[in-house]
């Protein structure tokens, strides 16, 4: 597992500049629907996440209570730097 924790920024559009070991959760009416994240492999690209219902890709997130963030299934780039990966408990665990 790497460190440190990816932390939670909740916001309600895609951020312009976006930081690494953050992800960017937004929410209409109370509920995640995209998610933007810097590639934890240093190669500076923006991932993003779709969390609605019958779309595809599509990820399930966990936000626990301490602001700690896991997603389901893993993160698999097939473009660019190919990097796999699971985000659980925060942290990044390389597939």
């Amino acid at each position: 597992w790497a460190d440190p924790r990816i932390k939670v920024i909740l916001t309600d559009r895609e951020p312009a500049r976006p930081k690494a070991g953050r992800i960017y959760v937004a929410t209409a009416s109370g509920r995640p629907t995209f998610g933007y994240l810097v590639c934890p492999c240093g190669c500076r690209e923006t991932l993003h996440l779709r969390f609605l219902p019958n779309r595809f890709p599509r990820w399930d997130i966990a936000i626990e209570g301490n602001g700690v963030v896991s997603l389901m299934p893993s993160v698999w780039r097939q473009v660019g730097c190919r990097s796999h990966f699971i985000l659980k408990r925060g942290k990044i665990h390389w597939c």
